[in-house]
């Protein structure tokens, strides 16, 4: 790892489609990457595995339904949530009110997923199988029957 210090205030970081990377894997030598993710009401993520890395969240406001392993469980501010690679999971902002997660992936490199996934138009006929084979290169596997 880098043994310079990175401090990244609260206002800095790039937008990535609604998703603000923190921290680059590159900052980190690809050990792990920061990312900040708003959730308005009755958003988030469908079931998916991370075949790559594990997810640590940190909910920083609000709250937000995670279901792993044939469980929900409401994690609310404050709350620290460690999703293994490999587990099925899928997320959500169950509440009428906004939530924000800070989201480290170990190994880094998630954000150019969602840097990936933000150039495809959402009109492109070819929109869905240009998203698989993003998802693919990333080892980020949608799960259809969850």
């Amino acid at each position: 790892m880098s043994s310079h210090v990175l401090v990244v205030q609260a206002n800095e970081g790039r937008d990535i489609g609604g998703v603000i990377c923190k921290v680059r894997s590159e900052a980190t030598n690809g050990q792990y990457s920061i990312l900040e993710l708003s959730l308005a009401p009755g958003q988030g993520a469908p079931p998916h595995i991370h075949h790559r890395e594990d997810e640590i969240f940190n909910i920083l406001e609000g709250e937000c339904v995670i279901t792993a392993q044939e469980k929900s469980q409401v994690a609310k501010a404050g709350a620290v949530v460690v999703l293994p690679r490999g587990v099925a999971h899928a997320f959500r902002n169950a509440s009428d009110a906004p939530t924000r997660i800070m989201i480290t992936a170990v190994p880094g490199g998630l954000e150019t997923f969602f840097e990936e996934a933000n150039r495809v138009a959402a009109d492109d006929p070819e929109a869905n199988s240009k998203l698989a084979a993003i998802a693919q290169r990333h080892q980020l596997e949608f799960l259809k029957d969850a």
